[in-house]
């Protein structure tokens, strides 16, 4: 936990510590090297399944880090492949193409902590997986927990939003496909400002964006209302809750 707290969180990063100061925090003369730390990793997990220790881990994580989290970002990527081996191809945002790759399907809390993740082959898409990443962080926190999950527009699907209604999960996301005329509607949005990170550390945007409300229907686990974000001289927003 130390180590992902100064934001060495894998191994690599490791080699970015000071060894004598970062071992008084975790009680030693100086911290492992690398190549240390990934034999032990090693011998950790050795007659371990990888299912388990994922899941040690991440309620590791929650406990240490996403102790009061209820908000949780679910979101998919796909990872080119260059070996040898066939596996089935997906579509790259970043090539523009399909090719042969695997999905990746994380969970973060709202300050950006890792949770756990999912690997797959390209055949299942975003919201096939949905339900069941969000099955699997339920199970982690306990069904006391009030879960609010936030995806992008590929989550966006009708049995999705009943699947997250049967389990007691609220959502946010992205619309997709939404064609209103919100010129016709007179929204009365309330202006607010906002500061962005951005790429570059310490050159933060602000923005200025306005919000107004549109009630929904929210019949079976269906979105209940539509918070829609206006700014001056960009495309237009949308975005759906529950």
């Amino acid at each position: 936990m130390a180590m992902v707290q100064l934001d060495a969180v894998n191994l690599e990063r490791v080699k970015r510590l000071h060894r004598s100061e970062f071992g008084l925090l975790i009680g030693c003369e100086k911290s492992p090297v690398v190549a240390t730390m990934r034999r032990q990793l090693t011998e950790l997990v050795e007659g371990m399944e990888g299912q388990q220790a994922m899941v040690a881990l991440a309620r590791n994580y929650i406990e240490h880090l996403s102790a009061e989290s209820s908000v949780f970002y679910v979101d998919d990527h796909f990872d080119p492949y260059w070996g040898k081996a066939e596996v089935l191809e997906g579509y790259s945002n970043l090539y523009h193409k399909a090719m042969e790759g695997m999905e990746h399907c994380f969970v973060h809390d709202s300050a950006g902590n890792p949770i756990f993740f999912s690997m797959r082959d390209a055949y299942h898409s975003f919201n096939e997986v949905l339900p069941y990443m969000a099955e699997r962080l339920q199970g982690l926190l306990g069904k006391g927990c009030r879960l609010r999950l936030v995806f992008d527009r590929g989550g966006y699907d009708q049995k999705v939003f009943r699947e997250l209604g049967r389990m007691g999960i609220g959502y946010a996301v992205w619309v997709k496909g939404d064609k209103t005329d919100y010129e016709e509607l007179a929204l009365e949005y309330e202006e607010g400002e906002f500061e962005l990170g951005g790429n570059e550390e310490g050159k933060p945007r602000r923005v200025k964006i306005g919000m107004a409300e549109v009630a929904l229907a929210g019949k079976w686990g269906m979105p209940v209302r539509k918070i829609v974000l206006r700014r001056v001289a960009t495309r237009r927003l949308a975005k759906e809750r529950q």
